[in-house]
C-alpha cells in the first residue's frame, strides 16, 4: 500500500477541502488545481513511455494545457525496488 499522506501536494489537496473561498480565491484555486493536473498527467506518461517504448502517450498529453519543458518535482511515488 500507498501512504499518500507522503505526498506534499496530496496532503495539502486533502487539507484545503474544507477552506472557505471567494470567488477569486476559488479561480486561483480552479487554476493551480489544473496546472497540478497537467504535471500528473506528464509524469504519468512520462514513467509510462520509458517503461513501455511503444506506448503511444499523444492522446493524454493533448490535454495537457501548459509547456512543462522545465524539470519539475515528481508528484508521484518512486519506483519501487
Amino acid at each position: 500500500m500507498l501512504d499518500q499522506s507522503r505526498l506534499n501536494w496530496f496532503a495539502e489537496l486533502n487539507r484545503g477541502l474544507t477552506d472557505k473561498l471567494d470567488g477569486d480565491g476559488f479561480a486561483r484555486r480552479m487554476d493551480a488545481m489544473l496546472a497540478q493536473l497537467d504535471r500528473l498527467a506528464l509524469e504519468i506518461v512520462t514513467r509510462a513511455t520509458a517503461a513501455y517504448p511503444t506506448l503511444d502517450g499523444t492522446a493524454v498529453l493533448s490535454f495537457v494545457t501548459r509547456n512543462w519543458e522545465r524539470q519539475i518535482d515528481a508528484m508521484l511515488f518512486e519506483k519501487a525496488a
